[in-house]
């Protein structure tokens, strides 16, 4: 029986916290021995520890489920195939689950420990009292009526609840599974229940009614609209308020998707604010007019991990009395609050009593500060015009001129003032005031005369660029214009070369090492004091010496003592082409109206610039077309149809692969061309000389060169004259040989063709081509067919009617950014599928943008594997929560450390902070008399490039001390070098409790064994007996065995 016992207590504890009907199944039913059929539900329900062990205590193989999807396991009833013989004690110390035995008589035979600390009873006053009398409330008549009829009936109600009472009096809930036992002859002696304290689970499930009922109660009794939503956008709540302004019914609503319901919405301001919440799971507040609806909502959107909670309420009938009002007020108010001119109310002596807004904007301050601050405090009294105005208004009761004005801050600035002198309703003297802010009239009065400076200079820089031609003399007369503009004594004027180097043009007062620098080195742009302002096209100004030397590095190296800087690129459209810098050596600095004025000057000096370059590139140019026409296979010709003969530069000839022929007449032309083209060449030319022709032609044919290789020339003709009849008669053109054009032609095609092929075979791989209004143009590729599209299906669609909303707005965002030149990369699902996209810009011969090109890849395997990798790491995360069991990497190169959350609290540090470096974990985190070996052992690991394996104590901050097992495996790069250590460490604090608690009681044991050997050998004896326990055709109850006489001489062994 001690046998037996042991693998009740094995299985106890491991099913401690499982829901306890499989484990009562089991229990009962191996102890009758025999088959015991478990369905596949009930196995999902034990863990694969308790199985294992399971098998292992009754030597079974392992087992798989029959067609129904049961398991068969079969127990054998011979108590001898059991592994232990003391482990009974363990069960009733550790088990969670009350165990009790009634007689027929509803005495209690025998109960566990566990039903004792519930219970508050001992077991002397539990063993052997009626159950129904001591445990059970006064109010409870049906439980014991049932017992009785089991007795009698041989039928016992398997599961049922019913509370017991303590023995200070506490009700607690029970949940109870049953079963009849019976003697070897069939009778029935008792009933056995295994039974699970639920007393908190109900208490919950009450406290939960109860509130979601006061929840219901309260959104239904608010004012205010209310909704619910899950993660899938799906109702879970609606209020009647709700549905009454829906026009919907709540209840019909509960798992309905918003957006098929109201596919309004989607767009709308409320779509896009819902989004925002449960991306940033913060509170949204949004007041908004809905058009559907024509109705005005205050919403306030909380978000959670479930969803989205929203309440609404109407605010229409407030926003159209606010409108209202508002419109009221500002038909009255527009006048003095709109107003372009500052208004200002005040008595007769300079109190002000009131001011606009336009008056606050330009004295600077707030209308109280206005107020506060009287006459005096805005009008400058030191101004020997105020006291002719105020004398003047006194004595006509109005005035008008121009005063200065002062800021909140004391800034003076020019207005014009017409103040009249009125009574109020009381009689009383008030004066209105209207001020005329000048400083815009005055400043452009300025700006005025600064133009005409600038138009005058630059009069004077086109003079004087216009009348010579030499790039030079052009640079030196724009420097020198420059200098004099910004009254500074040095400058220079840099060209930038095609290798984006500088080239020291023209200069004033540049020191001889800075002429020599850029004589002698080639200077990159940004190495100098021209800056990067090449790149961004923007002047750099370096106004101190400091900023100058931390700026520069050759000015640094050459010593220069330069205390101002300008740089100002000099641009043509978007091109920069030179810089112009101004200099000075003083403390003298440029006004900023000068350096304005250098700006434009700069401009204008860029196209001259440009204009001079063009002028000597266009000589070079002249020079090298003669030359270049022949280099480039190019001739020109002149027929003469009246003649029938042909003037033609010398190369021309050769082009047909000929020697210089003495004429060209027209058929020496026909006869060059190649057979095939000759109809078509003749046609050309003949329909362009016929009248009322067109005077332009242009064809491409063949001509067959002697060692017959096949050659393209273009030609191009224009008619120059014709005749009264209208037939041209002198036609003037160019010919090409664009063999290598037309190779090149050939091989584009054909390599299009090939990546098309290349790319439309790529597994999974779409490509689409898209128009400027996003419709599909091209499609190829086979994941067309699986998608169940084709390209006859898609061209001419928009992506809007293709591709679901929330995609096609991705889409849509991503395409415009390709329209503006970029190239993204971006992902989408399309059904069930996932693909990676990449597009890029297309653009025509100009550069501009004409075509988007995409390509998509179906990565839906990779990202179902990223989703699964996912959830893998957040069941390891939970797994290692529940076991205890922590993870960490030791990174060789520099001895860090790398913790798992669970590996933090193992050690009760903070998982927010820094894993610890190995010193540091070894000083503060071990026990000190385990130090020296932890790190002995490791490093012997390291060394010998082998598994670390320790059980030692740590010591947390509280310093309490716990016991903790390490395992962790080396991992070596390609050269065998030590990366890092990764493993595992598991907190045994528990279990070295319990083993040093085990080893006390098996002492205790052991020394109760030697006390009653001879109660046992006398219980033996008795136990031969019963020899009909093992044999197949008796099904004992093993229960009621322990409860016989000689079972409790038994069990006292173990006591």
């Amino acid at each position: 029986m001690g046998l037996m016992v042991h693998v009740f207590a094995k299985l106890a504890s491991a099913f401690n916290k499982l829901v306890f009907n499989p484990l009562f199944a089991l229990l009962i039913n191996f102890a009758r021995g025999g088959n015991v059929r478990i369905t596949t539900n009930m196995m999902n329900k034990l863990k694969k520890s308790v199985l294992n062990l399971l098998l292992k205590a009754f030597k079974l193989n392992d087992v798989s489920p029959n067609e129904h999807g049961e398991f068969n396991l079969w127990f054998p009833n011979n108590i001898s195939s059991f592994n232990s013989e003391h482990s009974f004690y363990e069960l009733l110390e550790n088990v969670n689950l009350i165990a009790v035995l009634l007689d027929i008589n509803a005495k209690v035979t025998f109960c566990n420990p566990y039903l004792l600390s519930l219970t508050g009873y001992t077991t002397n006053e539990i063993t052997g009292c009626d159950w129904f009398a001591q445990m059970l409330p006064s109010f409870d008549n049906e439980t014991k009526k049932m017992f009785l009829i089991a007795l009698n009936s041989g039928q016992i109600e398997k599961h049922f609840e019913n509370p017991i009472v303590t023995k200070s009096g506490e009700l607690r809930h029970i949940s109870w599974s049953n079963t009849i036992l019976r003697d070897s002859s069939g009778t029935i002696t008792g009933v056995a229940s295994i039974g699970e304290d639920i007393t908190e689970r109900r208490l919950t499930e009450k406290r939960e009614k109860e509130y979601a009922l006061n929840l219901s109660n309260i959104l239904e009794s608010v004012s205010d609209a209310f909704v619910s939503l899950d993660t899938n956008w799906c109702y879970t709540y609606m209020n009647k308020k709700a549905g009454e302004l829906f026009g919907r019914n709540p209840q019909e609503m509960i798992g309905k998707h918003i957006w098929t319901e109201f596919p309004e919405g989607v767009g709308q301001m409320f779509y896009q604010t819902y989004y925002k919440a449960v991306e940033t799971q913060e509170f949204q507040f949004l007041e908004e007019y809905y058009p559907p609806y024509d109705l005005w909502f205050e919403n306030r959107i909380y978000p959670s991990k479930e969803g989205l909670s929203i309440f609404f309420h109407d605010i229409t009938n407030r926003k159209r009395a606010e409108l209202a009002l508002y419109e009221s007020e500002e038909k009255y108010r527009s006048i003095y609050e709109n107003s372009s001119v500052a208004i200002l109310f005040s008595t007769t002596d300079g109190v002000i009593l009131s001011a606009n807004d336009f008056a606050c904007k330009i004295f600077d301050g707030t209308e109280d500060e206005i107020r506060e601050a009287g006459r005096n405090g805005v009008l400058d009294i030191t101004d020997q015009r105020l006291p002719g105005f105020l004398a003047e208004r006194e004595r006509t009761g109005q005035a008008i001129g121009e005063l200065t004005l002062l800021k909140k801050d004391g800034t003076k600035f020019p207005g014009e003032i017409s103040s009249v002198i009125f009574k109020d309703k009381e009689g009383n003297e008030r004066t209105s005031i209207v001020i005329r802010d000048l400083t815009e009239q005055k400043q452009a009065e300025e700006d005025i005369r600064l133009k005409n400076r600038e138009l005058q200079t630059l009069n004077r820089i086109i003079l004087k660029t216009t009348e010579v031609l030499s790039l030079k003399t052009r640079l030196e007369n724009i420097l020198d214009e420059a200098l004099q503009i910004v009254g500074l004594e040095g400058g220079t004027i840099c060209l930038i070369n095609p290798d984006d180097t500088f080239e020291l043009a023209v200069q004033r007062e540049a020191s001889d090492e800075t002429i020599k620098d850029f004589t002698t080195n080639q200077i990159k742009i940004g190495d100098c004091l021209c800056g990067n302002c090449v790149f961004d096209c923007r002047p750099l100004i370096l106004n101190t010496r400091e900023e100058v030397l931390n700026y520069a590095t050759r000015e640094v190296l050459r010593g220069e003592d330069i205390r101002f800087h300008a740089a100002m690129p000099l641009l043509v459209g978007e091109n920069c082409v030179g810089v112009l810098c101004v200099f000075t050596r003083t403390d003298k600095k440029p006004t900023e109206n000068s350096l304005k004025l250098l700006e434009t000057v700069c401009a204008q000096a860029s196209l001259s610039i440009k204009n001079a370059r063009l002028y000597e590139e266009l000589n070079e140019s002249e020079a090298l077309l003669r030359l270049s026409t022949e280099l480039a296979n190019v001739a020109a010709w002149e027929f003469d149809f009246a003649t029938n003969s042909m003037t033609r530069s010398k190369n021309h000839d050769n082009l047909y692969g000929l020697e210089i022929q003495d004429k060209w007449a027209f058929e020496t032309f026909l006869n060059a061309t190649h057979p095939d083209d000759r109809e078509m060449s003749n046609s050309f030319i003949q329909n362009a000389v016929a009248p009322g022709g067109s005077d332009k032609y242009r064809f491409d044919f063949r001509v067959i060169y002697p060692d017959q290789s096949i050659h393209w020339l273009n030609v191009t003709g224009e008619v120059i004259r014709r005749n009264e009849k209208g037939e041209g008669v002198l036609v003037r053109g160019f010919l090409i040989d664009i063999t290598d054009r037309k190779r090149a032609e050939v091989a584009v095609r054909e390599s299009e063709e090939r990546y098309l092929t290349i790319i439309s075979n790529i597994p999974g791989g779409l490509i689409h081509i898209f128009d400027r209004d996003m419709r599909y143009v091209f499609n190829a590729g086979e994941e067309l067919a699986r998608l169940g599209l084709s390209n006859e299906f898609l061209v001419g669609k928009s992506i809007h009617e293709v591709l679901p909303a929330d995609l096609a707005l991705i889409v849509e965002s991503q395409y415009k950014r390709v329209l503006a030149g970029e190239t993204v990369r971006f992902e989408g699902g399309y059904g069930e599928k996932y693909f990676s996209l990449t597009s890029a810009p297309l653009r025509n011969t100009d550069g501009e943008v004409e075509n988007i090109l995409t390509l998509s890849v179906n990565i839906t395997e990779r990202k179902n594997a990223e989703l699964d990798l996912i959830r893998m790491s957040r069941i390891m995360k939970n797994s290692q929560e529940i076991a205890h069991l922590g993870s960490f990497e030791f990174i060789a190169a520099d001895q860090s450390t790398i913790w798992s959350e669970e590996e933090y609290r193992i050690y009760d540090l903070d998982p927010n902070g820094p894993s610890p470096e190995y010193n540091v974990m070894l000083e503060k985190c071990i026990h000190p008399d385990d130090a020296n070996l932890l790190h002995e052992t490791f490093m012997a690991a390291m060394q010998n490039q082998e598994i670390y394996e320790l059980e030692h104590r740590i010591i947390r901050p509280d310093g309490s001390v716990r016991w903790v097992y390490d395992k962790a495996h080396p991992y070596f790069d390609e050269n065998g070098n030590l990366l890092r250590y990764v493993g595992a460490t598991l907190d045994t604090t528990e279990r070295k409790r319990l083993q040093e608690e085990l080893k006390m009681l098996n002492a205790e044991l052991e020394l109760k064994v030697k006390q009653r050997t001879a109660q046992l050998e006398s219980a033996n004896k008795e136990l031969e007996s019963f020899s009909y326990f093992s044999r197949p055709s008796c099904t004992p109850s093993c229960h009621l065995w322990l409860f016989t006489d000689t079972g409790r001489k038994a069990q006292g062994i173990f006591e």
